[in-house]
């Protein structure tokens, strides 16, 4: 005998804390088709190809574009605060307003896809192409 107890250790397998978002919410979508799109809205790995800064530059001039007229909406929206604005306008400005803001960010996050940031764009056009019209109403 050495002096030594001979007490038997157990492994324990330890899990990271730190998940991707992604991952972590596709382990609880319940179809794969849904874990598949989930899959495209992240930010590019080291196995991902490098984006070409001609598409980059592409994704944020639409950006910026977008960016431009909403704050025109907004400035609009802030003037009929002050004056007369029907509480209808305010709701839907806000309703399209946050699905175009959040298909932007989604474009931005899936940069590395080949259409996937165009269509978000595409849909954060028409949101914001809605809500400017109904601006003309007012």
């Amino acid at each position: 005998m050495s002096g030594k107890s001979a007490t038997p250790t157990v492994a324990t397998k330890t899990r990271s804390r730190f998940h991707p978002v992604a991952v972590r919410l596709s382990q609880r979508l319940p179809t794969q088709e849904a874990r598949e799109a989930l899959a495209d809205l992240r930010m590019p790995g080291t196995p991902d190809p490098d984006v070409r800064l001609r598409r980059l530059l592409g994704v944020c001039t639409w950006a910026a574009t977008l960016g431009f007229i909403g704050l025109i909406i907004g400035v609009r929206i802030v003037f009929g605060i002050f004056t007369h604005i029907p509480m209808w306008y305010l709701l839907v400005a806000f309703a399209l307003g946050v699905p175009g803001i959040a298909a932007t960010v989604a474009a931005f996050a899936s940069l590395h896809r080949d259409r996937l940031p165009w269509q978000l764009l595409g849909v954060a056009t028409a949101a914001e192409a809605l809500c400017f019209g109904v601006t003309l109403l007012l």
